[in-house]
């Protein structure tokens, strides 16, 4: 059953090499994908705005991370003339951030193209960047929805992403502790320890 949700969500974010699993919740989601972030970029600094669900700081505490917390605009999405000033202050070091699918209070969606912009504009390696999508709100409405010439909401890999987690208790009203994240399979090596009584590896968080 696992497996099958998984290649469901791989078709509809457009990953072909994935790694991902059924969570207890969009928090482990956020959770797992920043530990991934976190294993990759031992020095990363972690960015998200000020209005990011609260289980992102929660991450950031728990693997004892450098956070910077970005204010927002009225309407709840990150304020990136704020992020590129507080990005280009700690050049030297990796960028992680938390692009808001859907903030919990308001709803926002955060600007992942000019996220991805400013990164260009800073001159900042593909190799030097992780990008989690906390899509719990709305990741899995996203990919349904017909994008205009004034509003392009897209979310999936072909874009410079790195994960996804979504949550099953609000879109999908799922009556069970449920959420899926995803990410890309090669990012996932630094965390495969193998257990030798289980004939596996332990690579999830719970």
């Amino acid at each position: 059953f696992e497996l099958d949700i998984l290649k469901f969500f791989s078709k509809l974010w457009k990953l072909d090499d994935y790694w991902g699993y059924v969570t207890n919740s969009g928090t482990e989601g956020n959770l797992q994908s920043i530990l991934i972030a976190r294993e990759n970029f031992p020095d990363g600094i972690l960015y998200a705005s000020e209005e990011s669900h609260y289980s992102v700081f929660k991450a950031a505490k728990f693997y004892r991370m450098e956070a910077v917390s970005i204010s927002t605009s009225w309407e709840g999405s990150i304020k990136l003339d704020y992020l590129k000033q507080e990005i280009s202050k700690r050049n030297d070091k990796p960028v992680i951030i938390n692009v808001n699918i859907g903030t919990t209070v308001k709803g926002a969606v955060d600007d992942l193209e000019g996220v991805l912009n400013i990164l260009k504009e800073l001159n900042i390696p593909r190799s030097r960047f992780f990008i989690h999508c906390d899509g719990a709100l709305f990741a899995m409405m996203l990919p349904f929805l017909d994008n205009t010439d004034d509003i392009n909401l897209s979310l999936d890999f072909t874009l410079d992403i790195d994960s996804i987690a979504i949550s099953g208790h609000k879109f999908l009203g799922c009556p069970m502790p449920c959420g899926v994240m995803m990410t890309r399979k090669q990012l996932m090596q630094p965390l495969l320890k193998p257990i030798e009584y289980l004939n596996s590896v332990d690579s999830t968080i719970t």
